[in-house]
């Protein structure tokens, strides 16, 4: 396939919640992970051994402020909610990936940057919207469970810059063939 066979056509794609519910479902699915010694999650409406055992494994894990934060506060509207929070953000996965499928219809794969901006300097993320900058463009599809691939394209300044492939479910061959097409 010779590079005059391909088309780049716009696509619209709504975003939704999806960036809010990424951080809520991640860090409810991994204090119940990490709860699996205790408490199960959905038995029962006092979830507050599972937030003990949460600070119990953060702390014995040192993973910093910065990840208890993030899971502290989702873990707390998940138990606040008994369960309600997390269920709404899974249906927004559902829905964005409903969205993803849409978009997908007179295409064979997106393309887009894997990262918003430059990579960041080595160093430690300190905001949701620092961490939005690194997951922002990766995350909402792999929570709508669309295949992806990342592929070097370029560099700018001296950093790498990459583009996601993101294809419809089980098109995995696809994002894998355009994704080396792009990096050749």
């Amino acid at each position: 396939m010779a590079a005059a066979d391909v088309e780049a056509t716009p696509v619209e794609l709504d975003r939704g919640a999806i960036e809010e519910a990424y951080f809520l479902v991640g860090a409810a699915e991994f204090v119940w992970y990490l709860d699996q010694t205790g408490v199960v999650r959905g038995q029962g409406p006092d979830y507050t051994p599972a937030i003990r055992s949460l600070l119990a494994a953060v702390k014995e894990a040192d993973l910093g402020d910065h990840v208890a934060s993030r899971l502290l506060a989702s873990a707390f509207l998940d138990t606040e909610t008994d369960g309600e929070a997390y269920l709404a953000a899974r249906q927004e996965a559902i829905a964005f990936g409903e969205r993803v499928q849409d978009a997908l219809a007179d295409v064979d794969a997106l393309v887009m940057p894997t990262l918003r901006t430059l990579p960041p300097t080595r160093g430690r993320m300190e905001t949701t919207a620092d961490l939005l900058t690194l997951l922002g463009n990766t995350a909402p599809f792999n929570l709508a469970g669309s295949p992806a691939t990342a592929v070097p394209v370029d560099t700018v300044d001296g950093l790498p810059v990459s583009a996601q492939v993101v294809g419809a479910h089980f098109d995995d061959h696809v994002t894998m063939a355009i994704a080396d097409r792009l990096q050749s």
